[in-house]
């Protein structure tokens, strides 16, 4: 691609650059080198402004926002992702040269993660509703596939009830030459079975799927299943397991920037010390939780690092602390009040004001 690209601009083919340039960022971002993607995202934008061609920069800045939800940058994802709402005009929403996906349902599918991960719950779900229907409607594999990744990984995050479905859709539709969808489809069914209490089985799907994942070369979205696995292991009393998984997400989240799920990491890993008998290195593990999501507008990983820090809390006798600490971090949510983690958080905040 990068050859294509210089013999394209040696020869003024302005047509074929942007596709090559889209093609590049892809490149750059399955493998987690996301300082080269945004480099490469920025340069659509540019070159779509001096053609004056519309869709391209769009693109680019759709492109932009996904990087930069990767890198944890969540407030500038969200506003790319609203300068890129042009996509779903007419004139833009349909295929150009070199996409391999539909611009507009894979742009709500992105938007749909960020406003998830941001903790405004009912705008992803409605986001992502519209992304599965306009990608059905087309029947095209690989938007499909793009969307479904995000339906998976939203409902990761969110604790949707459909986890298991995304998953089994997002495994059939990339059977036939999707190889790197698959693997993510594999990974999140195992996921979504140690959620019901299958961890035996999920464990499997998880490292057969992150196996699969990695034989493509792709490294995003890793850290999220190597996760995911050690949560799996967790629950399965395999601690050492467990906390090589973490090592091994925390590795590559510090040699990418992928840090769109360190806050989670942390917390995860405060909750495996904490069965370990660490009650003080966990709690240090769900402070520095609680600060990186909240440097990244992150609220709903900064409730669920509260909840988890104020569970503690109770547990040794500061109740009082504990309620200070969640009560805020809850009462910022108006909406999603009935997904896993606020349901958890209220429960637990009622029986901290419950009286002695």
């Amino acid at each position: 691609m990068a050859r294509a690209r210089t013999l394209a601009e040696q020869v003024d083919r302005s047509d074929c650059l942007v596709p090559l340039m889209l093609g590049q960022w892809a490149f750059h971002l399955v493998r987690s080198e996301h300082s080269l993607a945004l480099s490469i995202a920025k340069q659509i934008e540019q070159t779509g402004a001096a053609r004056n061609d519309v869709a391209a920069e769009l693109q680019g800045r759709r492109a932009a926002g996904w990087t930069r939800c990767y890198l944890g940058q969540l407030i500038t994802a969200r506003k790319l992702r609203d300068q890129s709402g042009g996509l779903g005009d007419p004139v833009h929403r349909t295929f150009t040269a070199g996409l391999a996906e539909a611009p507009y349902p894979a742009m709500l599918g992105y938007l749909a993660v960020t406003m998830a991960h941001l903790g405004y719950i009912d705008q992803a779900r409605s986001q992502l509703t519209e992304a599965l229907a306009e990608s059905r409607r087309m029947q095209h594999a690989y938007t499909q596939a793009l969307v479904l990744l995000c339906a998976n990984w939203t409902a990761t995050i969110i604790g949707f009830s459909e986890r298991k479905q995304h998953a089994e859709e997002l495994r059939a539709v990339s059977t036939d030459g999707l190889p790197t969808f698959l693997g993510y489809g594999t990974a999140f069914l195992g996921s979504s079975l140690t959620a019901v209490g299958e961890a035996e089985e999920g464990a499997l799907l998880l490292t057969q799927g992150l196996t699969m994942v990695r034989a493509t070369g792709t490294v995003l979205n890793t850290p999220r299943l190597l996760m995911a696995l050690a949560e799996t292991h967790a629950l399965l009393g395999r601690h050492a397991e467990a906390l090589n998984c973490l090592r091994e997400a925390q590795r590559i989240i510090e040699t990418t920037e992928e840090r769109v799920n360190q806050a989670e990491l942390h917390r995860l890993h405060g909750d495996l010390i904490s069965r370990m008998g660490d009650p003080k290195g966990a709690e240090q593990m769900y402070h520095q939780a609680m600060a990186i999501a909240h440097s990244q507008s992150a609220k709903l990983f900064e409730l669920h690092a509260a909840t988890s820090l104020a569970r503690l809390w109770w547990e040794q006798g500061e109740k009082s602390a504990a309620r200070d600490l969640l009560k805020p971090a809850y009462g910022w949510f108006t909406d999603g009040l009935d997904t896993p983690i606020l349901r958890d958080a209220l429960t637990l905040l009622e029986q901290l004001e419950e009286p002695k």
